[in-house]
């Protein structure tokens, strides 16, 4: 008896068609999903290697790094650490440089001299792979030469063609104030915001923080958090990463927070700079620190005519950011968390009593 081979039907193909579709359809969020899961496992490596190096830093100093100073030549600012002269606006990061086994990109700065001093350039230049959030793409910026003969000549170039350096995703705590310095400094008195309340995080501009400053409890302060890094283009709106800017004079934490959601960030005039995260080396409200006033994933704004600002928490992650405490632990903290519970785990001694998320 003779056999017939039958093949598919051009049906049933198109049913054993559509059924590979949609597995690689159910399959790809879950490849996605895990991909995501170790980005984030890497970042929250990254801030615990930095809980790590500001405790290092504070068992030789007796503080943690401060987040810079202005007016460098006023005979008056206090000193950076213990004995240690003048700190000439240096970054929190900067300081923890030789904490985070980078010490050969340290020996390329020269403290004594300002952040922005050509000699400093060239190194704010060169990417630092634990500065960088892996779910972050960053921008496009030129890769720095390789170490050899020549190398510094060639960086120094590098830098002068892209003076904003290379991008920082870990920002330090300023707190849940606004005030861009101390009320004591006469530039901040002349504008008539003496009677403003002093930043209280654990990083702030002209001032060191130690432990024992820590009163609210070093589990339930922040020490660092993410930020979106910058696009470097204000001739396109990244709401997720631009700061804004407002010509309004807030009256409070709140004010300022409500102020900066009423800007319409599509809108480019609003837009005030695009290079967060860079130079890292430079004490910044948008460079280096972030508050705790906007929940995560919020916006970021200064405003200029009052010497304030507010800088919002941020990340690629789904649904929030990483957060690392002043007592090296790092968790996550959704978008929808409490704002004033969000407000008080920026402040390292205002007895706010609240359950740790």
């Amino acid at each position: 008896m003779k056999r017939c081979n039958r093949g598919f039907t051009l049906i049933e193909l198109l049913v054993v068609i559509a059924i590979i579709g949609i597995l690689i359809a159910l399959l790809l969020p879950a490849v996605q999903a895990a991909r995501e899961s170790a980005r984030r496992t890497q970042c929250v490596n990254n801030l615990k290697q930095f809980g790590i190096a500001m405790h290092n830093y504070h068992d030789i100093f007796k503080a943690f790094p401060p987040a810079g100073f202005q007016d460098v030549n006023d005979p008056n600012n206090p000193t950076g650490t213990i004995n240690s002269g003048f700190i000439l606006d240096w970054s929190e990061q900067a300081r923890l440089l030789p904490y985070l086994e980078q010490t050969a990109l340290k020996d390329l700065l020269n403290f004594n001299l300002t952040w922005d001093n050509p000699v400093n350039l060239a190194a704010a230049l060169y990417p630092v792979p634990i500065f960088r959030c892996p779910s972050d793409p960053g921008s496009m910026i030129p890769t720095p030469p390789a170490p050899g003969p020549g190398f510094l000549p060639a960086l120094i170039a590098a830098a002068a063609s892209q003076p904003f350096g290379s991008q920082l995703s870990y920002f330090g705590n300023y707190g849940n104030n606004i005030l861009r310095g101390q009320p004591t400094w006469p530039s901040v008195i002349a504008q008539g915001h003496g009677n403003m309340p002093a930043p209280n995080g654990a990083f702030v501009f002209g001032q060191v923080v130690r432990i024992a400053d820590i009163r609210d409890g070093t589990s339930h302060t922040g020490a660092f958090s993410e930020m979106i890094t910058g696009d470097f283009n204000n001739s396109l709106a990244t709401p997720e990463s631009d700061n804004f800017w407002s010509p309004a004079i807030p009256t409070s934490p709140l004010n300022a927070y409500q102020l900066c959601m009423q800007l319409d960030p599509y809108n480019l005039a609003n837009q005030m700079w695009s290079n967060t995260g860079a130079p890292w080396t430079s004490e910044s409200g948008s460079n280096t620190v972030y508050t705790h006033i906007s929940p995560p994933n919020g916006r970021s704004c200064g405003f200029l005519f009052a010497g304030m600002f507010e800088g919002s928490a941020s990340s690629y992650h789904p649904s929030g950011v990483n957060l690392l405490y002043c007592d090296g632990s790092v968790t996550f903290i959704f978008n929808e968390i409490n704002q004033p519970v969000w407000m008080a785990m920026g402040s390292r001694a205002d007895k706010e009593a609240f359950q740790t998320p």
